[in-house]
């Protein structure tokens, strides 16, 4: 854990420094190449928490877990297509082998993580985004600061019942996800179309 924030800290105070005579939009290059690899090893990793949470015969949380896994993955295949599209090349997950540990022990972290994200690096990059011109990123960024902190809500109130209750009997089963943002959704309460992106429910990928 503490390596990771160390890496977001570097990432999101020192890298802008060595750019900040350049024209391009080199901040907002380097955030999506960044978080480009930092998406692939978050859903990496939520894989493997989920398989850790079917282990302990934690269904529920594993449904939700796998959920936000494929939400980080469609972040990285998002600003992956983007970053092409202006001719940028990026580079691939780092974290190919996890430290995974108990249920409880990975919620925690996930609401840590997430938590960190929310309130403290896409806001920074929201900002550099915004100060070079990139409407699509800045956007884009204040979409995963917004999904990031509904992903770490939905952990807390699963890590609450967990230990409070010692089962995840009364976890949400069932989670849909937006193909087009990432967004994760409560399957029994979607509405016709995504909150962020506008894609329709029936597009959404179901996890149950």
């Amino acid at each position: 854990m503490q390596l990771f924030l160390s890496q977001w800290i570097w990432m999101v105070m020192v890298v802008p420094l060595f750019w900040a005579c350049s024209s391009r939009p080199v901040k907002t290059i380097e955030n999506l190449k960044n978080v480009v690899v930092s998406e692939q090893n978050s859903a990496i990793r939520y894989g493997a928490f989920s398989q850790r949470a079917k282990e302990e015969g934690f269904r529920n949380i594993a449904n939700l877990l796998e959920a936000i896994s494929r939400s980080e993955e469609i972040h990285a295949e998002r600003q992956r297509k983007f970053l092409k599209k202006i001719g940028e090349q990026v580079g691939e997950a780092t974290d190919s082998i996890p430290k995974v540990g108990t249920t409880l022990e990975n919620l925690r972290q996930t609401v840590r993580v997430e938590m960190y994200e929310s309130q403290t690096v896409f806001p920074i990059f929201v900002a550099a985004a915004a100060s070079e011109g990139m409407t699509e990123a800045e956007q884009f960024f204040e979409w995963l600061g917004e999904i990031a902190l509904r992903q770490a809500d939905c952990c807390r109130k699963a890590l609450e019942r967990l230990e409070k209750e010692g089962t995840d009997w009364n976890v949400v089963n069932s989670w849909s996800v937006c193909p087009g943002c990432g967004c994760p959704y409560k399957t029994a309460s979607l509405d016709e179309v995504c909150d962020m992106c506008a894609a329709p429910a029936s597009s959404f990928i179901l996890f149950q």
